[in-house]
């Protein structure tokens, strides 16, 4: 099989949308819209016209390549319309390992073929099968759940769709995003321009909580490839007392239920967001994280860090 590795500006976005839009393992991390935010250089392998096609993050660190999942991505690896056989995914393996010396990306769970001398670890995300109706899934929401919509529906707070995507990056930013230290500014305008390129694809839409005419949680979700999935959001001090987001979160459930769509609660390793997923559903599935450590990469980052916190 012979395949071509192709710069982000070789790359015919349209024929990329279209094979993961027809791709059985098609997911919002990787259309071109959203890569072009999230990491704007990136590139491809891809074989016979688009037909098989694999996005790649390469960055670089004291002249040492490594492939990387970007912040607010996951799920890379072989795309197609067609079956994915081992011995195909061997061939762009090989090209990828090529061309960098360290490793550290999720992939889509159909990834099936490992390299030699690669770790591979499994991550949990949550999920709820929409071909139920709303009364059967809201049967396995847990009792605090059920206590927080209660009491959101007597405060009757309202429930809307907006294209404001200040109000949402800015409720990320001032809940969940302060407590994570690897966020800098550029990536608080990298997932202003993510949301900006969903709204423009129609592939993404912003949920408000409001009391009154105060809105007081926000979040945005992507609607492709049959499935609904929550990225980032955030509430407010009044948001979080009166369990905003798991009010948007149903009020999305309750509209889509009986439509045969999956709701993904887009994985986390944080202990915390993991049980707020969980008070929904106890439905999950596991997706492979690739990793291959490189000892100079390793120890330039190690120096890199020591330096810093000395200063």
């Amino acid at each position: 099989m012979e395949i071509i590795y192709l710069e982000n500006k070789e790359i015919n976005k349209t024929k990329w949308d279209e094979t993961i839009a027809n791709s059985s393992h098609g997911i919002a991390y990787v259309y071109s819209w959203y890569l072009d935010a999230v990491f704007p250089n990136w590139s491809a392998f891809v074989s016979e016209d688009y037909k098989y096609i694999f996005p790649v993050t390469l960055n670089s660190q004291y002249k040492i390549s490594y492939f990387f999942t970007p912040i607010f991505a996951m799920q890379f690896g072989l795309f197609s319309n067609e079956e994915i056989t081992e011995e195909v995914e061997n061939v762009f393996w090989n090209a990828v390992l090529a061309n960098t010396k360290a490793i550290d990306i999720s992939l889509h769970p159909g990834n099936k073929f490992v390299p030699k001398n690669i770790q591979v670890l499994q991550k949990q995300c949550q999920i709820i099968d929409l071909s139920k109706s709303y009364t059967e899934i809201s049967k396995h929401y847990n009792s605090n759940l059920k206590r927080n919509l209660t009491k959101a529906i007597k405060l009757n707070l309202r429930i809307s769709t907006s294209e404001n995507i200040q109000d949402v990056v800015g409720m990320f930013r001032n809940g969940r995003g302060n407590k994570i230290a690897d966020l800098k500014e550029v990536h608080y305008i990298n997932l202003h321009k993510l949301i900006q390129n969903g709204l423009k694809a129609n592939q993404v839409k912003i949920f408000e909580c409001y009391e009154d005419r105060e809105i007081i949680a926000a979040g945005f979700f992507t609607f492709c490839n049959n499935r609904i999935i929550y990225h980032k959001g955030g509430a407010n001090h009044k948001g979080r007392k009166y369990g905003a987001m798991h009010l948007i979160i149903d009020s999305i459930i309750r509209e889509y239920a009986s439509t045969g769509m999956v709701f993904d609660f887009g994985g986390s390793s944080i202990d915390s967001v993991r049980k707020f997923n969980l008070n929904f559903t106890q439905q999950e599935y596991l997706y492979p994280v690739y990793k291959k450590s490189n000892f100079m990469l390793t120890m330039a980052r190690k120096i890199k860090n020591k330096f810093i916190k000395e200063k």
